[in-house]
């Protein structure tokens, strides 16, 4: 875990949250996203998005990596840095429901704007590729090169954020807020306090992640109750 990750997790713990582990996660049926938690549509939708950016036979069924954080109340909490903003991630905000997460005016704007500093994030080792995201996503460009082939690791993040993005709206009990370290909270960049300090002001904190909530199966934004 990173500083900016550290310093959000303390954060949130100010705030009262009740942060699981995973084996907690797990007997509470909010484990990792998976397309088959999804309605047909949906997950037919995601399987012609795989096949866009690979070209590849569509397995039966994805499932993400973890959760960044699950409360005890079911919010779950993605705090995203730069290896999320980039034409892949963009790509996947244009899927029929996009609209209906509250992230996705401001990610299509992060995703244009700061892939600059993904490529200086991510641009090397299994940031760029690896064996297991290759097998997923076909070969990658060199390191940097945002060609025909760019990046498995990159496309991979992309679409598991989208994965994931789904399972919040369409599965019933699972609330999703997504937070960028490119969010203004405070009036800093999220980004430019947390890489140094846990000093975001929690009512400012509480107050995007009410903005930024989006509720499983009915799709509208909600306000969150961490433990007094």
């Amino acid at each position: 875990m990173g500083n900016q990750a550290a310093n959000f997790t303390e954060c949130l713990n100010q705030l009262g949250f009740v942060l699981l582990d995973i084996p907690q996660r797990k007997r509470a049926g909010w484990g990792r996203a998976t397309t088959t938690d999804l309605p047909a549509f949906a997950q037919e939708e995601l399987f012609q998005l795989h096949s866009k950016l690979t070209g590849r036979t569509v397995p039966t069924s994805f499932t993400t990596g973890q959760w960044d954080f699950v409360s005890s109340t079911g919010l779950h909490i993605e705090y995203d840095e730069e290896a999320h903003f980039n034409r892949y991630r963009l790509a996947t905000l244009e899927l029929s429901w996009s609209d209906r997460l509250p992230w996705a005016e401001q990610y299509r704007e992060m995703s244009s704007a700061w892939e600059s500093a993904c490529i200086t994030k991510a641009s090397y080792g299994k940031y760029w590729s690896s064996n297991s995201t290759e097998r997923m996503f076909g070969p990658s460009d060199p390191p940097g090169v945002l060609g025909t082939l760019g990046s498995s690791r990159w496309k991979q993040r992309a679409f598991y954020d989208a994965i994931k993005d789904a399972v919040a709206l369409f599965k019933p009990g699972v609330s999703l807020a997504r937070v960028s370290m490119y969010d203004g909270i405070g009036g800093s960049a999220a980004g430019s306090v947390l890489k140094h300090t846990p000093r975001l002001a929690q009512e400012d904190v509480s107050r995007h992640l009410t903005g930024r909530t989006l509720e499983g199966h009915r799709g509208s934004t909600v306000s969150f109750h961490p433990q007094p």
